[in-house]
C-alpha cells in the first residue's frame, strides 16, 4: 500500500512538472508571439474597460481596436487602445484620445502589481499632483474626476492614498505624447494650470533623464506657448536646461505662494529663454537667459504703476567664472533703469547655486519713483557698485558705491542686510563716505525719505528757506531693529556737511536770518549747527548755533542762537515781533532810539509743529554805545548812552550811562513779562546831579528859583512809555535857591532835600500823593489831586512852614467834580503877605479861569510891615467874576471890614469897606506909604454877576496927612505954590476930607467931582488912572489956603458966582496931569488964580471929561445892548442903567 502511494505520489508530481513544462512553453511562446507584433485582445476588453474606468473615474467607455504586445527592451506587457472616449453619465467626455498604449512591467504584474513602465498618448487628458509634501503622481482624466466638487475648497483632497500613488512611477522609464491637455495641481505652491496641445517624450534611465516638452499655457490673459529641454542625471546631480516661455502675464499665472509669489504683480506680457547647465560638484558650467517684457502694469498694496518696456540680458562665462549682465534694463512709472555689470569669484555652492559672488555693476541715467517715500522721484546720472553677495547672510556689501547725481556726486562704501525683527524682515543699511557737490534745500529734501528722521526733517523743511550745502559726508549705520522700534540713535547716523548763504527762519513770525554760512551735524537723533555771517534784518549775525538735542519723540526743548551786531533801533524791532511783541505790548516806537552795539540772543522752543507763547524760551543780552531815545517823561530824551540790554521770558533790563538834557545820568529800566492788564510791569529809575538849566529841560521849571547842582533820582512805573506812577527826589544841598516875593532863600551848601510821588491814571489824571520839601526853617508836606485836564480836584497841605513867613495848613476840594466849584480852606499862625497885595489891574466884569469859594482863618497876617490879627477872608469867585468878597480883621486902630455881596431882590453887587486908618490900609494893600492916619468910608455897587460894568460909588476919607508925594509936588511948583510943596517933603500937609466918585473897570479907575479939603491946601479933579496900560489923565484946581478961600464960596448967589463949582474957593490955580507912568507930564496956569469963578473955567483943561464922557457912553450902550440880550432870552430881573449910589453905611465913632 505504502509502494502504491509513493508511486502515485510520484506520477502526480511528473504530471504537474509537465504541466508546468508544458505552461513555460507555451507562456514562452506566448510572449515571442507577442514580440513579433500586436495581437487581438478581445479577450481583455472588458478588464481594460474597467481599469480605464476607474483610472479616469468614468461612467462609460467606447474602445475601437484594442490589441497586446510585448516590448522585451522594457520587458514590458504593452496594451495599445485606439479611439478611446469616456465619459460620464450625464454625457460630458472625459478623454477623447486617438491612442493610448501603455506598457506594464512584467515582473511585478506576475506579483499582482501594476507598475507603468512607459505611456505614449496621442491626445486625450493627463494630470500631475504634487502634494504639500512634494510628492508627486499623475494619470490619465480631469483632476475635477479625483478630487470631486470640493476641489476648489481649502480642505480638498483626492480620493487616493498619496503613498502608493507615488510609487506607480518607480518604474517609469518613458513617456511620449502629443496633442493631449495637462492639468497640474501645485499643494506645494498653491497653483493650478492647464497646459493645452502640449507633445513631448520623457526618457528615463539608470543614470539620466531626457524631457523635450512643448505647448501652451492656458491663462485668463490667453495662451503662453512654452518649450522645455531638460537634461539631467536620475538623482540630478548634473542638471542641463533650455526652457522658453512667449507671451506669458505673471498676473494671470503665479503661483499664490512660494518664492515664485511675487510674479504675480506683474501684469505684462513677457518673453523669457533660459538656459543653465549645472551639476553638484562643477556648480554652474552655462547659464544665460534673456527676458523681456512689454507694456503693462505692476500691482502692489493697492497701488499700481504702468510699466513700458523692461529687459533681462545675462549669462555665465564658465570660464572666466563670471555672470555678465549684458543689460538689466526697466523704463516704468516706478524706476527707469539701464544696469550693466558682472558677478564672479562664487563660492558656498548648494544643489548647483552659489550663496557667495563678488559684482561690479555700473547703471546709467535712471530714476526711481517711491511715492510717500520720496518726496519726489531719486534721479542719478550714473551709479557704479561693487562688492560682494552673500545669500546665506541675505547681505550685499558695498566696497564702492560711487552715484553721480544731478547736483552732486557720492562715494559711499558699507552694506546692506535683511534681518528678522519683531516688525518682520527689515534692512540695516550701513554707508559711509563723502558727498561732493553743492546741494540745494530742495535737493536735500529729495533725498530724505519723509518719514525718517522727521523731526529734523520737518525743521529743514519748515526753517531752511535757502541755502547750498557742500563737503557733506555721511556716516550711517541704521539697525534694523532701530527701524522696528521708529528710533534712530546719535551713534547711528552722522551727516556733517558745510553750507553757504543759507536762509533761516528760526521763528516763524520773525524776521529771517539770511546769508548764512557755516558746519552743522546731523546725527540719528540730534542736530547742532554753528555758522557765521548773515544778518537778520539790518542786524550782521556773528555767530549763529542750533542745537536740537532729540529729534524723536517729539518735543524736546531746541536752541537757536547767535552773537550779532546792529543798532539798537533794529534790535528793538527785532524783539517786538510776534510773538514777544514788545514795542504794541508797551508802547514805544523803536524807531525812536539810536545807537549801535553788540548782541547775543538765544530762543528755546519744542520741537513741535506748532508752540503757544508761553512755552517758548528766549533770551537777548547786548551793549550798545552811542545810545539816544526817549528816557520815560514826554519831551525827556537820552543820548550818548552806554547801555546793556537783557530780554528774557521773564522781563526786560536795560543798564548803563547816558545823558539827559546835558547832563550825566545812570539809567535802569525794567520791564517784567506776563503780568496781568492792570499791572504796572515797566520801570525806569534815573539817577543824575543837574543844574537848574537841565532841570528845566525836562520839565522842572526851577531855574528861575534855583542855581547849582541837584541831586535827582526818579523812578517811574508804568507800561511801556505809558508811565502812571511818578517818584521823584532831590537833594537840594549844592543849589542856592531863591523864591519869588523873597519866601525862601538857601545859599549853596545848606542841607535841602525835596521829594514827589504822583499816579498818572489811563485818561491822564493826576494824584499827587507826596509834595515834600525839608530844609533848616522850611517844610513843605502836601498832596493833590488834578482831573485830566489839569484842573485840580482836590489837595491837602498837612504843612506849609517857612520861618518868618508862613505857618499854615490848607485843604481843597471840588465836591461836585471837575466841572464844580474849587473849595478852598487856609488855616494858621501866622502870614507874611508882603507883596501879594496889590494894585493889580482886575477885571470889572470878571473872567475868572474856575469858580472857586475861598475860606481863610489865620491868626496874624503881615502885609507890606502892617500887621492883622484874627483875619478872616471868603471869597467866592466864579468864571464870570467875584461873587462875593468877605474880610473882616482887626489892625492897630480897630477893626477893618470889606465887604462885596449881591443883594437877594436885585443881586446887584453891593460893596463896602470901613477901616479906622486909612493910610494903613493904602500902604498894606497898595503900597502907597505917604498918607498917614484917615478914617475910610467906601460905598459902591456892580451890576449882577456875568452882566457887564464896573464897580462904581464914592470914598469919603476923613482926617488924614499927605506927605512925600512927588507928583503933587510937581504940580504945586507948576503951579507956583513951591511952599506947599515944602511941606509934603516935611510935617506934610494935613488934610479934613476927601471924597469923590469913582468907577472901576477893566483895569481903569474913574474919578469924577472929586475934592479934598484942609486947612492949607484943598483940590477938585477929574480924571482916570489906567494900571493897565500905566498911564493917566488928570485935570483939576488948587486951592491954597483953602480954609479962607473958601469961605466965600459957602455965600449964597456970591459964591456961586466967585467960585468954579462946589468945594472950590475963589483963587485957584488950574492944572492938568498926563501921559504914562514913567513919563508923566504936568501943566498948570498960576493966571488962573485971576480969574474969578466960572471965568476960571476957562483955563482948565478938557482931556481927562472927555475920556471919562466917552467911558461912559461906551458903558451904557454896552449895558443897554446886555439888556435887550436879556429880554430876548426871558429874562425879568430889573436892573438899574447904573448901580444906584451906595449910601454910607453908619459909623461908629473913632476911639
Amino acid at each position: 500500500m505504502r509502494r502504491i502511494a509513493r508511486l502515485s505520489l510520484l506520477y502526480l508530481l511528473e504530471a504537474i512538472a509537465a504541466l508546468l513544462a508544458l505552461a513555460v512553453v507555451a507562456f514562452g511562446a506566448a510572449l515571442w508571439r507577442l514580440a513579433e507584433g500586436p495581437v487581438n485582445a478581445e479577450m481583455i476588453r472588458p478588464a481594460v474597460t474597467e481599469i480605464l474606468l476607474e483610472a479616469v473615474k468614468g461612467d462609460a467607455a467606447a474602445i475601437g481596436d484594442l490589441e497586446l504586445s510585448f516590448d522585451p527592451a522594457y520587458a514590458a506587457l504593452v496594451v495599445t487602445a485606439r479611439d478611446v472616449s469616456i465619459s460620464r453619465a450625464d454625457g460630458d467626455t472625459i478623454i477623447a484620445s486617438e491612442r493610448i498604449e501603455a506598457g506594464v512591467a512584467l515582473d511585478l504584474l506576475l506579483a499582482g502589481r501594476v507598475a507603468p513602465v512607459s505611456l505614449e498618448a496621442r491626445g486625450g487628458t493627463l494630470w500631475l499632483y504634487r502634494d504639500e509634501l512634494g510628492r508627486l503622481t499623475g494619470g490619465l482624466g480631469a483632476l475635477e474626476d479625483r478630487f470631486g466638487a470640493a476641489q476648489e475648497s481649502e480642505d480638498a483632497a483626492p480620493d487616493f492614498n498619496m503613498d502608493r500613488a507615488s510609487r506607480v512611477f518607480a518604474r517609469l522609464l518613458r513617456v511620449d505624447v502629443s496633442n493631449v491637455s495637462l492639468q497640474v495641481r501645485d499643494e506645494y505652491h498653491d497653483w493650478t494650470g492647464l497646459f493645452t496641445g502640449m507633445g513631448g517624450a520623457l526618457e528615463l534611465s539608470d543614470g539620466a533623464l531626457s524631457l523635450r516638452a512643448e505647448g501652451a499655457l492656458v491663462t485668463s490673459a490667453g495662451l503662453a506657448p512654452i518649450t522645455l529641454d531638460v537634461q539631467s542625471g536620475r538623482s540630478l546631480e548634473s542638471v542641463f536646461v533650455d526652457a522658453a516661455l512667449t507671451d506669458l502675464v505673471p498676473a494671470a499665472a503665479a503661483p499664490l505662494q512660494g518664492p515664485f509669489t511675487g510674479l504675480s504683480a506683474l501684469d505684462a506680457p513677457f518673453d523669457m529663454h533660459l538656459v543653465f547647465d549645472a551639476s553638484r560638484e562643477a556648480g554652474l558650467r552655462q547659464a544665460s537667459l534673456q527676458m523681456e517684457a512689454d507694456t503693462g502694469v505692476i500691482r502692489s498694496a493697492g497701488r499700481q504703476t504702468d510699466i513700458r518696456a523692461a529687459r533681462i540680458d545675462a549669462s555665465l562665462d564658465v570660464e572666466a567664472g563670471r555672470l555678465d549682465l549684458h543689460e538689466l534694463s526697466v523704463d516704468s512709472d516706478l524706476l527707469t533703469l539701464s544696469l550693466n555689470g558682472a558677478l564672479h569669484d562664487f563660492t558656498a555652492y548648494d544643489d548647483a547655486i552659489p550663496a557667495r559672488a563678488l559684482y561690479e555693476l555700473n547703471a546709467g541715467q535712471g530714476r526711481l519713483d517711491l511715492s510717500g517715500v520720496f518726496p519726489e522721484p531719486l534721479q542719478w546720472r550714473s551709479v557704479a557698485l561693487a562688492g560682494g553677495l552673500d545669500i546665506d547672510q541675505r547681505q550685499i556689501r558695498f566696497d564702492e558705491l560711487n552715484a553721480v547725481l544731478p547736483a552732486a556726486a557720492a562715494e559711499f562704501s558699507g552694506s546692506l542686510a535683511l534681518e528678522d525683527t519683531s516688525a518682520g524682515l527689515l534692512p540695516t543699511l550701513k554707508l559711509n563716505g563723502p558727498v561732493q557737490g553743492t546741494l540745494t534745500k530742495r535737493d536735500v529734501l529729495n533725498h530724505w525719505p519723509v518719514d525718517f528722521a522727521l523731526g529734523a526733517r520737518d525743521w529743514v523743511r519748515d526753517s531752511i528757506l535757502d541755502g547750498r550745502v557742500t563737503g557733506a559726508t555721511l556716516d550711517i549705520n541704521l539697525r534694523a531693529e532701530a527701524l522696528a522700534a521708529k528710533t534712530i540713535a546719535d551713534e547711528d547716523l552722522t551727516l556733517s556737511f558745510s553750507f553757504t548763504d543759507a536762509d533761516v527762519r528760526y521763528m516763524s513770525t520773525m524776521t529771517p536770518l539770511l546769508g548764512l554760512s557755516g558746519d552743522a551735524v546731523l546725527r540719528g537723533n540730534s542736530l547742532s549747527l554753528e555758522g557765521y555771517g548773515g544778518a537778520i534784518g539790518a542786524i550782521e549775525a556773528t555767530r549763529i548755533y542750533v542745537d536740537i538735542p532729540r529729534l524723536n519723540p517729539k518735543g524736546a526743548i531746541a536752541r537757536f542762537g547767535g552773537a550779532g551786531r546792529g543798532d539798537v533801533a533794529d534790535v528793538l524791532m527785532l524783539v517786538s515781533e510776534p510773538p514777544l511783541n514788545l514795542a504794541s505790548e508797551y508802547g514805544f516806537d523803536p524807531q525812536a532810539f539810536g545807537g549801535q552795539g553788540e548782541l547775543s540772543f538765544e530762543i528755546r522752543r519744542p520741537m513741535l509743529r506748532t508752540v503757544p507763547a508761553e512755552d517758548l524760551g528766549f533770551e537777548f543780552s547786548g551793549r550798545f554805545e552811542d545810545v539816544s531815545g526817549p528816557a520815560g517823561p514826554p519831551g525827556v530824551d537820552l543820548s550818548n548812552g552806554v547801555v546793556s540790554i537783557s530780554v528774557t521770558p521773564e522781563g526786560l533790563n536795560a543798564e548803563g550811562d547816558a545823558r539827559i538834557a546835558s547832563a550825566d545820568a545812570h539809567i535802569v529800566w525794567t520791564e517784567t513779562f506776563g503780568l496781568g492788564e492792570a499791572a504796572k510791569p515797566t520801570q525806569v529809575r534815573v539817577t543824575s546831579t543837574m543844574t537848574a538849566r537841565e532841570l528845566d529841560q525836562i520839565g522842572l521849571p526851577l531855574r528861575r528859583f534855583m542855581d547849582g547842582a541837584v541831586g535827582v533820582e526818579a523812578v517811574l512805573n508804568g507800561r511801556g512809555m505809558d508811565f502812571s506812577d511818578v517818584s521823584l527826589d532831590l537833594d537840594l544841598q549844592n543849589a542856592a535857591i531863591a523864591l519869588p516875593a523873597n519866601l525862601w532863600d538857601k545859599a549853596a551848601g545848606e542841607p535841602a532835600t525835596a521829594s514827589l510821588a504822583a499816579n498818572i491814571s489811563s485818561e491822564g489824571a493826576i494824584q499827587l500823593d507826596r509834595l515834600q520839601l525839608n530844609a533848616e526853617g522850611v517844610g513843605l508836606d502836601t498832596s493833590a489831586e488834578m482831573a485830566v485836564d489839569g484842573r485840580l480836584l482836590a489837595a491837602e497841605a498837612s504843612r506849609v512852614f517857612i520861618d518868618g513867613r508862613m505857618d499854615l495848613s490848607a485843604e481843597i476840594s471840588r465836591p461836585d467834580g471837575p466841572e464844580g466849584v474849587l473849595d478852598i480852606a487856609v488855616r494858621g499862625a501866622f502870614l507874611d503877605a508882603r507883596a501879594l497885595f496889590g494894585m493889580a489891574a482886575p477885571s470889572g466884569g470878571g473872567d475868572l479861569a474856575a469858580a472857586v469859594n475861598f475860606e481863610g482863618v489865620l491868626d496874624r497876617v503881615l502885609v507890606r510891615d502892617q500887621s492883622f490879627s484874627n483875619v478872616g477872608l471868603t471869597l467866592n469867585a466864579r468864571p464870570e467874576g467875584v461873587a462875593r468878597f468877605v474880610l473882616e480883621a482887626d489892625a492897630d486902630g480897630g477893626p477893618v471890614i470889606v465887604r462885596f455881596e449881591p443883594e437877594e431882590e436885585t443881586s446887584v453887587r453891593r460893596l463896602s469897606a470901613l477901616g479906622p486908618d486909612a493910610g494903613l490900609l493904602l500902604s498894606a494893600f497898595a503900597g502907597f506909604d505917604n498918607i498917614s492916619g484917615g478914617a475910610l468910608r467906601l460905598n459902591g455897587a456892580a451890576p449882577p454877576l456875568g452882566q457887564p460894568g464896573g464897580v462904581s460909588g464914592e470914598i469919603e476919607v476923613d482926617g488924614f496927612t499927605l506927605n512925600r508925594m512927588p507928583l503933587l509936588a510937581r504940580i504945586l511948583a507948576a503951579g507956583s505954590l513951591e511952599g506947599l510943596g515944602g511941606l509934603l517933603s516935611g510935617q506934610g500937609i494935613g488934610f479934613e476930607r476927601l471924597e469923590s466918585q469913582f468907577v472901576w473897570q477893566d483895569g481903569i479907575l474913574e474919578m469924577r467931582e472929586a475934592r479934598v479939603a484942609g486947612p492949607s491946601l484943598g483940590a477938585t479933579w477929574n480924571g482916570l488912572v489906567d494900571f493897565s496900560d500905566e498911564r493917566l489923565t488928570v485935570n483939576g484946581t488948587l486951592l491954597p489956603s483953602y480954609g479962607v478961600n473958601s469961605i466965600l464960596g459957602s455965600v449964597p448967589v456970591l459964591g456961586e458966582l466967585f467960585t468954579s463949582r462946589q468945594g472950590e474957593g475963589v483963587i485957584g490955580v488950574t492944572f492938568s496931569v498926563s501921559g504914562p507912568f514913567s513919563e508923566t507930564r504936568v501943566t498948570a496956569n498960576p493966571l488962573s488964580a485971576l480969574a474969578p469963578g466960572g471965568f476960571r473955567r476957562i483955563f482948565e483943561g478938557t482931556s481927562a471929561e472927555r475920556e471919562l464922557d466917552a467911558l461912559e457912553a461906551e458903558r451904557r450902550a454896552e449895558q443897554a445892548q446886555a439888556a435887550q440880550s436879556r429880554q430876548a432870552d426871558g429874562a425879568t430881573t430889573p436892573e438899574p442903567d447904573t448901580p444906584p449910589e451906595a449910601e454910607p453905611e453908619p459909623q461908629e465913632d473913632a476911639p
